[in-house]
Parts: C-alpha cells; sequence; structure tokens
C-alpha cells in the first residue's frame, strides 16, 4: 500500500469540562472561599485522565488553583485562561455584564435575589473561549468554567468536533452558602 493509499488518522482532542463556583477557584476571585477539596480534585482529574492542559475561564483574576497546580506537577501543562477579563472583552467584541440581579422580594431580610444571564451575551464569550482553544494544540484537557457553563459549553465543543464524554459540576453547597452541617 502506497503512502496515498494509507488511512488517515485524524486524533480527537479530548476534553473533560469542570464547572463550579467562581469563589473556588482562587484567591482573587470575589468573596473566595478555600477549598482544599477542589484543589485535590483537579489534580486528581490532571493526573487520572493524564492531562496535557488546562483551560479555564478566569478572567484575568491569575493565578488560579487549576493553574498552580498544571505548572507545579513534576512534567508541568500547558495552561490558558480563555476568558478575557471583564474590563478588557470589549477589545473583543465581548460585554463585561453578562447578567444582572433580579429582586424577588426586597421587604425579605435578605433581600431574595436571584440572577438573569443574557443567553446571547454568554454564548458569545463560549465561541471566544472555543477560538482559543481550537488554537492549542493538547490531546486531553480539562476545562474548568463557571456551573452555568457546564452543560451549554460541553454542547458546544462538542458540535466543534472535541470528544467530550461527560461533564463534572463541583458545587460544595456546605462551603458555598454558610450552611455547615445542614442539607
Amino acid at each position: 500500500m502506497s503512502e496515498l493509499e494509507k488511512p488517515v488518522t485524524i486524533q480527537t482532542r479530548k476534553l473533560v469540562v469542570l464547572g463550579t463556583s467562581h469563589q473556588l477557584q482562587g484567591k482573587k476571585f470575589p468573596r473566595s472561599i478555600d477549598d482544599q477539596c477542589y484543589r485535590d480534585m483537579v489534580k486528581q482529574l490532571i493526573l487520572v485522565h493524564k492531562l496535557d492542559f488546562v483551560f479555564e475561564e478566569a478572567a484575568g483574576l491569575a493565578p488560579t488553583d487549576a493553574e498552580l497546580l498544571a505548572k507545579a506537577l513534576p512534567e508541568p501543562i500547558g495552561y490558558m485562561d480563555v476568558d478575557p477579563p471583564r474590563d478588557e472583552r470589549d477589545q473583543h467584541d465581548l460585554s463585561g455584564e453578562t447578567g444582572d440581579n433580579y429582586v424577588v422580594d426586597l421587604w425579605q431580610l435578605p433581600p431574595c435575589v436571584a440572577r438573569t444571564e443574557y443567553v446571547d451575551k454568554h454564548a458569545a464569550r463560549e465561541e471566544f473561549w472555543l477560538k482559543r482553544i481550537r488554537g492549542q494544540a493538547f490531546t486531553f484537557a480539562l476545562m474548568v468554567c463557571g456551573h452555568a457553563h457546564c452543560l451549554s459549553f460541553s454542547f458546544r465543543l462538542r458540535g466543534a468536533g472535541f470528544d467530550v464524554e461527560n461533564c463534572i459540576n463541583y458545587m460544595p453547597h456546605d462551603k458555598l452558602c454558610g450552611h455547615a452541617g445542614q442539607t
């Protein structure tokens, strides 16, 4: 069989998507929470899956825990913050504001507030992340993002030809809500 007749094997690049609260990603995030379990999980994902790259929605709030872990390995792996800082998003035709607080009951103490997210603005950010990920050389990577992006970005990655078998949501409510011991 000649070289021209040999079948071409195209290796699909894989990702594990980890959705979490931004509060857990590192010390520079607003209202950050130090969570050793989060760091252990990121390190375990890297080692068990033999990942060679970490992508993260970190918005310029470096260094993140995932970044520090990627760089501290005996054989450091690649790292990229795929999300520009809020004050630089307009340079990439992205919106700095992607949602608003929605007041449900102002008279309740503390006030009952929800959050509304602008789907088009988040979709534009996810497309930007996808473009940055496409431009990197890797075989198997971790993508850390806010929990609201976990499934939607997994679908977007799959639609772009990446192999995403599953995604993980890590939300330690006892740590995030201050209700330790309650379920």
